[in-house]
């Protein structure tokens, strides 16, 4: 007597009332498994709903992720490797990778260093040096003291100043004092 009976929207779909009009379909990264569901689930991690209207998602393949929006794999980009648990993991510092899917991160030798997510290992500057393998840094000179060096791995590369000149840590050069002003000693960082 002049009431309608609801019908529930199917699986893929929702309503966001009871009762509503119209269904909305579950957006493509989305997915609804109920029937009569008041919103949709976005997939987890590692899983995708590659088409508008899921009602499930699918799991993407042993080296890749989801992209952002949960419609399609990628595989885990250089700098990056995938753990035991399959998952893409981000290298850490002194370490890299350089292609998609790598399930090991490689290490940066001594004289290089990265910082974490790098595809490559970066030469220590003038000044620097770097003595182990993995490193996430490199050490400056002390002050007094330069090495013009790229990609040093020994700390005696850092040489001590001649007399008449300083430097400041992580010097790549001595500088000569100013006019009227000296130094007698090795390894100076004023004049």
């Amino acid at each position: 007597s002049g009431q309608s009976a609801c019908s529930a929207c199917d699986k893929g779909s929702f309503a966001s009332y009871t009762c509503a009009s119209e269904c909305t379909v579950c957006p493509i990264g989305n997915y609804s498994s109920t029937i009569g569901a008041s919103s949709c689930k976005s997939c987890g991690y590692g899983t995708i709903a590659p088409i508008a209207g899921s009602i499930s998602c699918k799991a993407c393949l042993k080296g890749e992720l989801s992209a952002p929006d949960g419609s399609s794999c990628i595989p885990c980009p250089p700098g990056y490797f995938i753990d035991s648990n399959l998952t893409c993991v981000k290298c850490p510092g002194g370490r890299y990778s350089d292609t998609e899917k790598a399930f090991a991160c490689l290490n940066c030798t001594a004289g290089t260093f990265s910082l974490p997510g790098s595809t490559l290992c970066t030469a220590c500057s003038q000044g620097t040096f770097s003595y182990n393998n993995q490193s996430n840094s490199c050490t400056k000179c002390p002050k007094g003291t330069y090495n013009n060096k790229l990609g040093s791995n020994f700390a005696g590369d850092c040489v001590s100043c001649p007399r008449g000149t300083y430097s400041y840590e992580g010097a790549g050069q001595c500088f000569k004092c100013p006019p009227g002003t000296y130094n007698e000693n090795f390894a100076s960082d004023t004049c």
